[in-house]
Protein backbone atom coordinates (compact mmCIF):
# COMPACT_ATOMS: atom_id res chain seq x y z
CA UNK A 1 0.00 0.00 0.00
CA UNK A 2 1.66 3.38 -0.88
CA UNK A 3 0.43 6.83 -0.95
CA UNK A 4 -1.21 6.87 2.67
CA UNK A 5 -4.29 4.62 0.74
CA UNK A 6 -6.99 3.77 3.00
CA UNK A 7 -7.19 -0.07 3.35
CA UNK A 8 -10.53 -0.13 3.49
CA UNK A 9 -11.10 1.67 0.70
CA UNK A 10 -9.66 -1.04 -1.67
CA UNK A 11 -11.75 -3.43 -0.57
CA UNK A 12 -14.55 -1.42 -0.91
CA UNK A 13 -16.95 -1.81 -3.69
CA UNK A 14 -16.95 1.50 -5.80
CA UNK A 15 -20.87 1.54 -5.90
CA UNK A 16 -20.16 0.94 -1.72
CA UNK A 17 -17.39 3.96 -1.87
CA UNK A 18 -20.18 6.19 -4.04
CA UNK A 19 -22.64 5.85 -1.36
CA UNK A 20 -20.55 6.80 1.42
CA UNK A 21 -19.29 9.59 -0.53
CA UNK A 22 -22.55 11.02 -0.84
CA UNK A 23 -23.83 10.23 2.54
CA UNK A 24 -20.64 12.30 3.59
CA UNK A 25 -21.50 15.23 2.06
CA UNK A 26 -24.66 14.79 3.43
CA UNK A 27 -27.05 14.34 0.69
CA UNK A 28 -29.97 12.51 0.32
CA UNK A 29 -30.10 8.57 -1.39
CA UNK A 30 -33.58 9.67 -2.29
CA UNK A 31 -34.88 7.94 -4.95
CA UNK A 32 -33.00 4.28 -4.01
CA UNK A 33 -35.06 1.43 -2.73
CA UNK A 34 -33.57 -0.75 -0.32
CA UNK A 35 -32.68 -3.51 -3.03
CA UNK A 36 -30.57 -1.01 -5.12
CA UNK A 37 -28.55 0.23 -2.34
CA UNK A 38 -27.89 -3.61 -1.11
CA UNK A 39 -26.89 -4.19 -5.18
CA UNK A 40 -24.82 -0.65 -5.42
CA UNK A 41 -22.71 -1.76 -1.80
CA UNK A 42 -21.71 -4.92 -3.93
CA UNK A 43 -20.83 -3.30 -7.08
CA UNK A 44 -17.76 -2.45 -9.08
CA UNK A 45 -17.46 0.57 -11.50
CA UNK A 46 -18.82 -0.95 -14.45
CA UNK A 47 -21.93 -2.61 -12.66
CA UNK A 48 -22.54 0.17 -10.69
CA UNK A 49 -23.00 2.44 -14.26
CA UNK A 50 -25.55 -0.53 -15.24
CA UNK A 51 -27.16 -0.35 -11.87
CA UNK A 52 -28.09 3.47 -12.11
CA UNK A 53 -28.73 3.10 -16.10
CA UNK A 54 -31.17 0.63 -15.48
CA UNK A 55 -33.21 2.34 -12.72
CA UNK A 56 -32.76 5.93 -14.53
CA UNK A 57 -32.40 5.71 -17.85
CA UNK A 58 -32.21 9.54 -18.81
CA UNK A 59 -28.75 8.91 -17.20
CA UNK A 60 -26.50 10.89 -20.19
CA UNK A 61 -23.20 10.60 -21.57
CA UNK A 62 -21.58 13.33 -19.21
CA UNK A 63 -22.54 11.41 -16.10
CA UNK A 64 -21.31 8.12 -17.46
CA UNK A 65 -18.06 9.57 -17.99
CA UNK A 66 -17.88 10.89 -14.59
CA UNK A 67 -18.85 7.27 -13.07
CA UNK A 68 -16.02 5.36 -15.44
CA UNK A 69 -13.10 8.18 -14.52
CA UNK A 70 -14.12 10.18 -11.68
CA UNK A 71 -13.29 9.05 -7.62
CA UNK A 72 -16.15 8.07 -5.56
CA UNK A 73 -15.50 11.54 -3.40
CA UNK A 74 -15.31 13.50 -6.90
CA UNK A 75 -18.28 12.05 -7.80
CA UNK A 76 -20.28 13.31 -4.89
CA UNK A 77 -18.59 16.63 -4.55
CA UNK A 78 -19.95 17.56 -7.89
CA UNK A 79 -23.56 16.19 -6.86
CA UNK A 80 -23.01 18.46 -3.31
CA UNK A 81 -22.69 21.18 -5.76
CA UNK A 82 -25.85 20.49 -7.56
CA UNK A 83 -27.46 20.17 -4.28
CA UNK A 84 -28.72 23.89 -4.35
CA UNK A 85 -30.85 23.02 -8.08
CA UNK A 86 -32.48 19.94 -6.20
CA UNK A 87 -33.57 21.76 -3.51
CA UNK A 88 -35.18 24.08 -4.81
CA UNK A 89 -37.19 20.99 -7.11
CA UNK A 90 -38.74 18.90 -3.84
CA UNK A 91 -39.30 15.88 -5.94
CA UNK A 92 -35.77 15.94 -7.61
CA UNK A 93 -34.06 12.37 -6.09
CA UNK A 94 -30.72 11.23 -6.08
CA UNK A 95 -31.04 9.55 -9.33
CA UNK A 96 -32.43 12.21 -11.25
CA UNK A 97 -29.27 14.59 -10.10
CA UNK A 98 -26.83 12.29 -11.14
CA UNK A 99 -28.96 11.72 -14.33
CA UNK A 100 -28.50 15.68 -15.12
CA UNK A 101 -24.49 15.79 -13.92
CA UNK A 102 -22.30 17.37 -16.62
Amino acid sequence: MDGGENPDTEQQAFGSQLLDAIRHEGLPLSGFDYAVLQELKRADREETIRILRRHSPQIGYAAVQALKREDPDAIAARLARMQPLASAQASMTMLMMIAMMT
